[in-house]
């Protein structure tokens, strides 16, 4: 029997084939990401910002109620579009977490695929606190924009012969995040840029090819322009909701300015300057705590050298300038943010790295002296790549142990303990409002609870005008009584901090039990039944968890 010619289509594929040596690293790599990753997801507590996402795609009846719903966000629509129909197939929020590790998981291995990366620094790289942690292990759209940033990156190559699956990953991106949506816009910026500067040349008179290349950059920009109209604020935005976001920073900050520039070494040194398990508390600059006269200028040396480096690679630089300027332009005026949010200014570092080779690669020389000198700075640039992906691994790896170690929220424990003791068919009322709804993710079953801050039922919190300001302990027993009278029985009362009140003097309400020491400040629970009869069920027993 003759054996099939190894160039034939009918060949069967050999394990040995370049294609598939190609795939064994960037799968086996997954492979252990995903696994560490569904170990993470399975073990951490969500919290409120997560739930809060799954209540809107699960109780939003259609995609434009959906759409009205986010204009109190702040939030583009694309992750809440993804979730929608897993939350018409199961009310469980495990379910969230099943899509954010198929996304997260996809990262890497086209991380570990296509960027330029050798396999020390795809291995550091998916392991770093960005993708393991931050955009790993908490099921937000930030994972999303990561995604789309990589995709993107990987179709720059074809940018001129393929452009409208660029132009549709920008779209796309646009709509994951805010800063996702900046990061497409300075990727847009670029790619204007090149056409200018090559692109015009290599297409030619092609008349298709021009017309794809427009409807592609058409395609970006109304990506960009579609999200700006979708996040119009309503007039009865509330001022604890995206009002303060939306109400611009015009005047000169020094000690704003400083925060924001300060971000920049600290997304490159993370975690030098921080300590855990601080990571989650929104504190603007990253080495704040080691002093704006030091990080001020480490950024200006940290950017005066990524110039000096790329000053022949305008397009590359051009881009991540303007993503940078973008990012703490927003930061600036806008919303000074939280460590989720620092971290697109190392993605657009990523931008960087990969639009180096994608955008401007090296022009080949027979110059000895040239080639041995471009060698020896490759290789050094390479050396300091893999030192700061180790400073993000060893924040990953640290991040992801504290959170096995420490619950992150007990949302999820306060709900099982209402459903252990058949409590959770009671009226329900709450406060926090934003921080017992996670409560309420976790009741799979029940609709709605009441909120005392906006006097309303509700699942997910809507930040408009009718909230007002927090309620007293008064107000909220008050609150409690009216709804306890409607429904004509008790009231399970969820808090995320004990009552003041001298409980002695108010007999109808009793403690439950508490569930404290979250790592998330808010994300602790007590739990109380407003009962107005002179017998107290049997469950109601005082305690501490």
């Amino acid at each position: 029997m003759t054996a099939p010619d190894p160039g034939s289509r009918d060949a069967p594929a050999s394990v040995s084939s370049p294609a598939f040596s190609n795939l064994r690293f960037p799968a086996g790599l997954t492979a252990v990401y995903a696994l560490l990753l569904a170990f993470g997801l399975s073990h951490h507590e969500m919290w409120h910002d997560e739930l809060q996402a799954w209540l809107l795609a699960r109780d939003s009846t259609d995609p434009a109620d959906l759409l009205a719903n986010l204009k109190y966000e702040g939030h583009p629509v694309l992750w809440y579009l993804l979730l929608m129909p897993l939350a018409r197939v199961t009310t469980s929020p495990v379910a969230m977490q099943a899509l954010h590790l198929v996304i997260a998981s996809t990262t890497v291995f086209l991380v570990a695929r296509f960027a330029p990366f050798n396999r020390l620094q795809s291995t550091l790289f998916a392991f770093g606190y960005f993708p393991l942690y931050e955009y790993g292990v908490i099921s937000r759209s930030y994972a999303l924009s990561l995604l789309l940033v990589v995709v993107a990156c990987i179709f720059l190559r074809d940018r001129w012969r393929r452009p409208v699956r660029l132009g549709l990953a920008l779209f796309l991106l646009s709509h994951t995040s805010v800063h996702g949506a900046i990061l497409a816009l300075a990727l847009l910026f670029g790619l204007v840029l090149d056409f200018v500067l090559h692109g015009r040349a290599l297409v030619g008179g092609s008349s298709v090819a021009s017309r794809r290349i427009r409807a592609a950059f058409l395609l970006a920009l109304s990506g960009f322009l579609l999200l700006v109209a979708q996040l119009l604020p309503p007039p009865d935005v509330g001022v604890a909701g995206i009002a303060a976001s939306v109400v611009p920073t015009l005047h000169f900050d020094a000690i704003r300015f400083t925060e924001c520039l300060s971000l920049l070494p600290f997304v490159f040194f993370f975690p030098l300057g921080r300590d855990f398990p601080f990571w989650m508390h929104n504190v603007p600059g990253g080495f704040a705590d080691l002093g704006a006269l030091y990080s001020v200028p480490v950024a200006c040396i940290l950017l005066a050298a990524i110039i000096w480096c790329h000053r022949r690679r305008t397009v590359p630089l051009a881009v991540y300038l303007c993503a940078v300027a973008g990012l703490l332009a927003f930061t600036y005026v806008y919303y000074s943010g939280s460590l989720r949010h620092h971290g697109f200014l190392l993605v657009a570092s990523l931008v960087l790295l990969w639009g180096r080779q994608a955008l401007a690669p090296s022009p080949p020389s027979d110059r000895p002296s040239v080639l041995h000198g471009h060698r020896r700075r490759t290789a050094v640039r390479s050396v300091l790549l893999s030192l700061f992906l180790a400073f993000h691994a060893f924040g990953g790896l640290r991040a992801l142990g504290v959170d096995l170690l420490l619950p992150f929220s007990l949302a999820q424990r306060t709900a099982e303990h209402l459903r252990t003791e058949s409590l959770d068919a009671l009226p329900m009322i709450g406060d926090e409002d934003y921080v017992a709804s996670a409560v309420l993710g976790f009741l799979e079953h029940k609709p709605s609870i009441h909120y005392a801050r906006p006097d309303r039922a509700g699942s997910f919190i809507r930040w408009d005008t009718t909230r007002g300001i927090p309620v007293t302990d008064t107000e909220l027993l008050s609150r409690t009584a009216a709804l306890a009278a409607r429904e004509g029985g008790p009231v399970v009362v969820i808090r995320n901090r004990p009552l003041l009140l001298p409980l002695e003097q108010f007999p109808e309400i009793r403690p439950l039990v508490s569930f404290t020491g979250a790592l998330l400040f808010d994300a602790n629970f007590h739990l109380y039944l407003y009962d107005r009869s002179t017998s107290l069920p049997p469950e109601a027993v005082v305690g501490k968890r």
